[in-house]
């Protein structure tokens, strides 16, 4: 399970989900809840991360250089 990443927008859905089953909880802003609501989160339901862009799952997953790689990307 720690090799797994549950991405979504709810925290009382995905973000639940991925901590209660030992998965790393990615959370993005593109849906129902906004970066400052992700972070007053109860800690059962607080992302170990909060994505502004799906693209941004390619550093999680990939480590430092696909986060370098796809920051570079998205500026051009």
């Amino acid at each position: 399970m720690r090799d797994l990443a549950v991405v979504g927008d709810d925290p009382l859905v995905e973000i639940l989900m991925a901590r209660r089953g030992g998965a790393t909880a990615l959370a993005v802003t593109t849906g129902t809840t906004r970066r400052e609501e992700w972070a007053r989160q109860a800690l059962p339901r607080r992302p170990h991360g909060i994505l502004s862009d799906l693209r941004d799952v390619l550093g999680w997953v990939s480590g430092p250089d696909a986060q370098t790689a796809a920051a570079r990307n998205r500026s051009r």
